[in-house]
């Protein structure tokens, strides 16, 4: 790819964002708001914060690999470790997938005569087989389209930062309104929100000047999104506390802000159709942006013939396209979709802790990367520091499934152990 065409630091750090600002935050708005109370916007800086080691590492190794992404992490040190951060990012990812369908297909389902009659299931499975004719067809999202994303996800937070400058009062927030103690078993919903920033893995090899913009682009983009998480939050738990008694999920905030804003019924009818608009869209956006972007994920794996049936999910069609896997991935997105029956925390959940798992294994193989090298000890204090928040970022999904349910995080842990028996028997096939 010639340099004139290669994407620009700006240009990586917008695609970045995109990427990162998606449906959780949105959700997050109920949780958060009657788990948490008025703490509930502390959580993002300091989730943040404490990630601030793993995205260091993330950059550096980006430095190191600047076009192989979290495979060749991974791999830097052991095959095994780069199936695994593979195997569980595609797998948490299309957990994430499944969640954004059931969003966007709640979205159609209030918006669309008639569509009530059919079930949130059954929505997001037709949401799905369209997507995955899309990607046989190998149809890529143009700019206009993203841009058109973001002006989506943007509407919302936009509403939500200006509502709060309008309706400033925190007089009615009193102190036994910062429920400390629940903090804890909810990092996972916002490591959820936060995961994203390694996007720029998979985009060094169209980043101009990869060593030096991979990691920047990363550090950009994690400190904005950072920020205005935080502020969001606040910002909604501010403007809707007082009506947290008559909401039942996420989908009650919005309309709490907007009636306290427009006093004409008819104008906030519109606003209600906008927002609800604007957050399926982004929803769909992003669940076709996974599907499109993630089957590359099993793509490598079968490149590397980690799995059963490589030789098949490797197969292209005449549009280029590794059409077994694009219809392998819809059909687990569909398991996720039927196990799950579109519960919305169990999804989250398991998305958190299949991408946590890879970073996991990101912050380790780096970690002996410098043994090999022989780093300076700030270096390997970073990256003790980047590992054990992984660990305890993997305790907290963990745990958090004993709240939730631990159906999912059995399937999970099975789909992990299916993975390693494969990888395994792979091994054993190549030796003979």
């Amino acid at each position: 790819m010639s340099s004139s065409k290669k994407l620009s630091l700006l240009s990586a750090i917008f695609i970045n964002l995109n990427v990162m600002i998606g449906t959780g935050i949105f959700i997050n708005t109920y949780d958060l708001s009657t788990c948490t109370g008025a703490a509930g916007f502390l959580l993002y800086p300091m989730v943040g914060l404490c990630m601030l080691p793993l995205i260091a590492i993330t950059g550096k190794l980006l430095g190191y690999f600047p076009t192989g992404g979290l495979y060749a992490f991974g791999n830097s040190y052991h095959p095994f470790l780069g199936f695994l951060s593979c195997w569980s990012y595609f797998f948490g990812k299309l957990a994430s997938c499944a969640l954004m369908l059931s969003v966007g297909a709640t979205m159609l389902q209030n918006i669309i005569p008639g569509a009530a009659c059919l079930s949130i299931t059954t929505i997001c499975l037709l949401l799905l087989t369209f997507f995955t004719f899309l990607n046989l067809q190998n149809m890529k999202v143009g700019l206009a389209v993203q841009t058109f994303f973001l002006t989506s996800k943007s509407i919302p937070i936009l509403l939500a930062i200006i509502a709060g400058i309008l309706l400033f009062d925190v007089s009615h927030i009193s102190s036994d309104q910062f429920l400390w103690a629940n903090l804890p078993m909810n990092i996972p919903l916002v490591l959820y929100c936060l995961a994203g920033f390694e996007t720029a893995c998979a985009l060094g090899r169209t980043i101009e000047n990869p060593t030096v913009n991979g990691p920047k682009a990363v550090y950009y983009s994690f400190g904005i999104i950072m920020a205005l998480y935080g502020l969001f939050q606040g910002c909604i738990y501010m403007t809707s506390h007082q009506a947290l008694t008559s909401i039942t999920s996420y989908q009650g905030i919005f309309p709490a802000i907007i009636i306290q804003l427009f006093h004409n019924p008819a104008l906030t009818g519109k606003m209600i159709f906008l927002i609800n608009f604007a957050i399926g869209s982004s929803a769909l956006g992003g669940a076709y942006g996974i599907l499109f972007s993630n089957v590359w994920n099993l793509f490598t794996l079968a490149e590397h013939h980690h799995i059963v049936g490589s030789s098949f999910l490797t197969r292209l069609n005449q549009h280029n396209t590794p059409w077994i896997a694009v219809l392998s991935e819809s059909f687990i997105c569909a398991m996720f979709l039927l196990c799950n029956q579109t519960s919305q925390l169990s999804l989250r959940s398991t998305a958190a802790l299949g991408i946590v798992i890879a970073y996991s294994v990101s912050a380790f193989a780096y970690y002996q990367l410098l043994k090999k090298n022989s780093a300076s000890e700030q270096e390997f204090i970073i990256a003790r520091a980047a590992f054990i928040t992984c660990m305890l970022f993997v305790a907290s999904c963990t745990f958090n499934f004993f709240k939730t349910g631990l159906m999912p995080l059995i399937l999970f842990v099975m789909i992990l152990l299916a993975g390693t028996c494969m990888f395994l028997y792979k091994k054993a096939q190549q030796k003979a």
